[in-house]
């Protein structure tokens, strides 16, 4: 029986230890019933190993041949944000950003392990500003604390993602101004 034989055995001693003493069809049926309720996850953890492992294959494949097998890469784990987490860091382990930014793109579309995704991100992307918004702020904060040069440079940054943002042409017309201070010493 192998592994179930060893499941039992290690359910009868668990339950031998709390001195409940019970018959070995006992520790095999407990443990068939663990493999029976755990199968789903057993089955999805299986696929996403075997997906781990083909990555390192990708490159003996024609272009053509490789887009199918990252999709079918990604697919193994398409329901599984766990999965995608791992797929993900294996493929930027293995530098293939290709197969990191699909399972990237489709655990942003779970919803689920925010952290992870923004760690994901942050590898595939470095650091730039992902929010219109906050980075409007954020350059506002700076001008008005007198930081004009960060300001500058985080507003060149965020032109560089959103060229035709009018809020951010807007600041780029008040960065460009010489401040209050400058025309005075002039």
């Amino acid at each position: 029986m192998g592994g179930l034989g060893t499941l039992a055995t290690a359910i009868e001693e668990i339950l031998s230890d709390y001195g409940i003493h019970v018959p070995s069809w006992i520790g095999l049926a407990m443990a068939a019933a663990l493999i029976v309720i755990f199968l789903p996850n057993i089955i999805k953890n299986a696929k996403v190993d075997k997906a781990r492992r083909d990555m390192t294959r990708l490159q003996d494949l024609t272009p053509e041949a490789r887009d199918r097998e990252r999709e079918r890469i990604l697919d193994m784990a398409k329901d599984n944000p766990v999965g995608l987490v791992a797929i993900a860091d294996e493929a930027l382990r293995k530098q293939q950003t290709a197969i990191a930014r699909g399972a990237v793109e489709r655990l942003r579309r779970t919803g689920k392990r925010t952290a992870d995704l923004q760690r994901l991100e942050r590898a595939l992307d470095g650091d730039k500003p992902r929010h219109l918004l906050k980075e409007v702020i954020a350059i506002e904060h700076l001008l008005k604390a007198g930081a004009r040069d960060a300001a500058a440079t985080r507003l060149a940054a965020a032109l560089a993602i959103w060229p035709e943002a009018p809020e951010l042409r807007e600041l780029r017309e008040t960065v460009d101004l010489p401040s209050r201070t400058e025309v005075e010493q002039s």
